[in-house]
């Protein structure tokens, strides 16, 4: 009875295609949500490009994977906080090219523009505002990520699938444990008969 039950929960049985897809994607999402609210060991972090100022290089809605360096060069891009509020908004990031850095006695300043930006950013950056240089970029994936961090958006792409997933595999073990039951009844009542 107990074999039976096992040879029906193979891993083969138990996730197909589309599920290994759904799940592969909740768990992309889930990842990409953590990484861009908390700080983690390995020092990445990852935001949504909102804007296109830095087109073609980076597209609109790309998620944008960040990491801290010791230093920074000209050509590097770079996502860093802004001094003040830009649009009313104090926790938003930019995320522009260096082109041109500058000694002074407080510290390096330097300067950004966007790539598709036609004049340099006003304000400079101090090196205590960068976040951290380019990693790599994916594109399109911020607005999927953006989404998931809202409320309805949570819900619609994590907890609904994840239910979905949940009572389907729910069902099936219990489905392998009737049919299981079933087949030990009626080896038990052959066993009777032989006797």
């Amino acid at each position: 009875m107990r074999t039976d039950l096992i040879k029906n929960l193979t891993l083969k049985n138990l996730i197909n295609p589309a599920k290994a897809l759904l799940l592969f994607l909740i768990f992309t999402i889930g990842t990409l949500i953590i990484l861009s609210m908390v700080e983690n060991p390995f020092g990445i972090r990852s935001y949504t490009v909102l804007t296109g100022s830095m087109e073609p290089a980076i597209q609109t809605g790309s998620i944008i994977f960040t990491y801290h360096k010791d230093e920074y060069k000209i050509g590097d891009i770079i996502t860093y906080k802004p001094t003040g509020k830009i649009a009313g908004q104090t926790d938003m990031t930019l995320t522009h090219r260096i082109v041109k850095i500058d000694e002074t006695p407080n510290g390096l300043l330097i300067t950004t523009k966007g790539d598709a930006n036609a004049a340099n950013d006003y304000d400079k950056v101090s090196e205590d505002q960068i976040i951290g240089s380019s990693l790599m970029t994916v594109p399109y994936l911020g607005f999927v990520v953006d989404t998931a961090k809202k409320p309805l958006g949570f819900v619609a792409l994590v907890v609904i699938p994840s239910t979905i997933l949940i009572y389907e595999e729910l069902r099936k073990i219990r489905e392998s444990l009737k049919s299981s039951k079933g087949l030990g009844e009626t080896a038990t009542n052959n066993h009777k008969i032989l006797n």
